[in-house]
């Protein structure tokens, strides 16, 4: 028995509702697909234009903020060196109240306290200044504060990170950076 033909002019018979729900099924899908593509198509383009507006801001920022010799050198923080060395040498500053941290290769960040701090390259026992991660200062009470550290740009030592002042320990003077350099107010 030959089967009935399934064109598009010959009326639907039993076997061939089955394939034009399908078809309808497969047109509406399609549809939706289409659909999703264009919502994706526009969400792209409007990215690519909100990132075009950025650059072009961003770029008009920088072209108008220029940086002065005074604002680059008074970003610049001193060295582990240059606090150890205050530290050590500044009659106003107790340097049994002070911890250095600093990265043990294969153990991690370490602390010691400064005063056992060894400078002398020719010890055993001798750490390059390049591993001083922080400096902190043990308050009354046994509370930190962290007075240096190179990751996150703090000096309370010197003052020389971002609008810094640091008061001494006595609290009779106050150092402030100027233009990269200390000024001692008193």
């Amino acid at each position: 028995m030959a089967e009935p033909s399934l064109t598009r002019g010959s009326p639907p018979d039993s076997k061939s509702n089955p394939i034009d729900f399908l078809r309808n099924v497969a047109q509406e899908h399609l549809k939706t697909i289409d659909e999703e593509k264009e919502q994706e198509r526009k969400y792209e383009v409007k990215k690519l234009q909100d990132l075009e507006r950025y650059a072009k801001h961003k770029r008009r920022k920088r072209e108008t903020t220029t940086t002065s010799a005074s604002d680059t050198a008074s970003r610049k923080m001193r060295t582990a060196e240059d606090v150890l060395n205050r530290l050590q040498h500044d009659t106003d500053l107790d340097i049994s109240q002070y911890v250095v941290g600093y990265l043990e290769r294969f153990e991690g960040i370490k602390e010691l306290p400064v005063k056992n701090w060894i400078s002398e390259s020719t010890d055993e026992e001798w750490i390059p200044q390049h591993r001083i991660r922080y400096f902190k200062k043990i308050c009354a009470g046994g509370t930190e504060e962290t007075v240096w550290d190179r990751d996150s740009r703090v000096d309370k030592i010197f003052g020389t990170d971002a609008g810094a002042s640091v008061v001494d320990e006595n609290d009779r003077s106050t150092v402030v950076s100027e233009d990269g350099g200390v000024r001692l107010v008193s």
